[in-house]
């Protein structure tokens, strides 16, 4: 297995030893296309070995890259720019890794920008730099260019660990980034006089005037592009992400703030960041239990999260952060202990008139119950805690007495309000209360089982339904085709793909067919 290092230049011989110093130990080949430098830069290239081509710019970077793929012999291909430099690097950690772990046509990088003129980390985020060397994998688009394979944008990509190499990004300094702005804005503003100018427009105008620090025009194009939603690209994440970093800029600008942070939310549940932005929003509006709940969110995505074409970016510092902050909020969240009196005064009215007026408070109650259990999780006795109970409609109370022992035995028919309880307690509830009310779905009907199953897998709660199905006996009639199509879920999501595609081929077998569990055979398929 070899490795082509290929590079498009022009004018970089300020930048270019660095980074070929940085590859020099694992590749095999060295491809250079030059546009048109005057410099030494392809002095410098031969100095190390590399094949040198000359190519004619044409104000399209996808030429250049093609070319350069074309000349390349290795079976794997890096492509850098001149000013991104490979870090703690190792040939043989590298191969390894692409042999054993390499099955996507391409794989996406951990990149650090740094600012050289103050030496400060600007940003890190991930970039698509390491491809197969396949004929019909080439990179598409004048300016901002993507992978296309087959004619279609990559709709799948793999992640290089850092153990294996990162990379640092040394172009961020005012003026280079200005000049690239200026040139990227040249090249992209004639599209807009197209009958359909591509979709991407968008986006890359407003990264464009972004760096130009033209914030109002930033913003314009950034919001023409999340009217669009979401679509199949490689971050296409990114125009959300401009608009969030900008309005936080400006505290006036809150509500667009959370308009923005809420859109990403919808269009991209999975990632963790979305909803630690949410969270700070939250803060800003004084809503501590939203805040709390969209942190604890964010954490949950981070320790789940399978990578696609949006790279999860929070990094551990960040995590940490975030557990800080959890901590911070919780201690602004009002329990029932010192809730408002007028408000339990209020809810006391409702409830001398009659228990069916008690629905207008009915969430705000069961969430008051819920954390208040959390404060005091012994106090079965709690007077405050009994009070509100008894404001619940007649079947709710029984189930909220069973759980504080007040009964000792759980009222029957009691699946339906088990199950609406349950939607409270994972909203509202910590660890420890959901494995304890999940756990209860155990004593309780197949059918009830089943539904809590589902419920948990709505919520990508995979680790809880996982305990959950461990728990099942091998010879209990329970174990049915529900138990193999979840139990596969459950698998995939824990990277455990042989053994998932096994399970949904027994719940194949055992009569249960569905699209979703054709579309999870397929992605377990495709990563083994």
């Amino acid at each position: 297995m070899k490795i082509s290092v290929c590079y498009i230049t022009k004018n970089e011989e300020k930048n270019l030893p660095s980074s070929l110093e940085g590859i020099k130990a694992i590749a095999d080949e060295i491809i250079i296309v030059d546009t048109g430098s005057t410099d030494k830069t392809l002095a410098i290239a031969r100095a190390y070995g590399a094949k040198a081509y000359s190519y004619a710019w044409q104000d399209d970077f996808s030429g250049p890259r093609n070319y350069a793929i074309e000349q390349a012999a290795g079976d794997w291909i890096i492509f850098l720019d001149a000013d991104e430099i490979l870090k703690h690097s190792n040939r043989q950690r590298l191969m390894d890794w692409l042999r054993d772990n390499g099955k996507q046509l391409v794989l996406m990088m951990w990149m650090k920008h740094i600012d050289m003129d103050t030496g400060q980390i600007l940003m890190e985020n991930m970039a698509p730099r390491i491809m197969r060397n396949h004929k019909e994998l080439r990179y598409v688009g004048k300016i901002h260019e993507q992978l296309f394979f087959q004619g279609k944008t990559v709709s799948k990509v793999g992640y290089c660990p850092i153990s294996a190499g990162w990379l640092l990004h040394t172009g961020y300094t005012q003026s280079r980034m200005k000049k690239k702005a200026e040139r990227n804005l040249r090249m992209l503003l004639p599209e807009l006089e197209l009958d359909k100018p591509s979709q991407d427009v968008y986006m890359y105008l407003a990264e464009a005037y972004d760096g130009l620090e033209d914030w109002e025009h930033a913003v314009y194009y950034a919001r023409k592009d999340i009217e669009q939603g979401r679509r199949s690209i490689i971050y296409a994440s990114r125009s959300w992400m401009l608009l969030l970093r900008l309005y936080a800029k400006y505290p006036e600008y809150i509500q667009e703030r959370l308009q923005v942070v809420l859109s990403a939310v919808k269009n991209f549940p999975e990632l963790p960041v979305f909803h630690a932005e949410l969270a700070e929003c939250y803060v800003s509006y004084a809503n501590f239990a939203g805040a709390y709940r969209s942190f604890e969110r964010a954490l949950h995505l981070c320790e789940n999260y399978r990578h696609g074409l949006e790279p999860q970016l929070l990094t551990l510092e960040q995590m940490k952060q975030i557990e800080q902050r959890m901590r911070a909020v919780k201690k602004q969240i009002h329990y029932p202990e010192q809730w408002d009196l007028a408000r339990q005064q209020e809810i006391l009215e409702l409830h001398k008139q009659n228990r069916i007026a008690i629905s207008k408070v009915l969430p705000e109650l069961i969430e008051l119950i819920i954390r208040l259990q959390q404060e005091r999780p012994t106090a079965k006795r709690d007077e405050t805690l009994i009070r509100l109970i008894s404001y619940l409609p007649v079947d709710y109370e029984a189930f909220w007495q069973y759980q504080l022992g007040l009964l000792d035995v759980m009222p029957i028919n009691m699946t339906d309000t088990y199950l609406t309880m349950l939607v409270y307690v994972l909203r509202y509830g910590d660890a420890e209360q959901w494995h304890y009310y999940t756990e209860q779905s155990l004593r309780m009907t197949a059918d009830c089982f089943y539904k809590t199953i589902n419920l948990l897998l709505e919520q990508e709660r995979w680790q809880i339904a996982w305990s959950l199905l461990e728990q099942i006996p091998a010879d209990s009639d329970w174990i049915q085709a529900e138990y193999w199509y979840a139990a596969g879920v459950c698998l995939f999501y824990r990277h455990e793909n042989l053994l998932a595609l096994e399970c949904f081929s027994r719940a194949k077998n055992a009569g249960m067919q569905n699209n979703e569990m054709d579309s999870y055979i397929k992605w377990a398929g495709d990563e083994t």
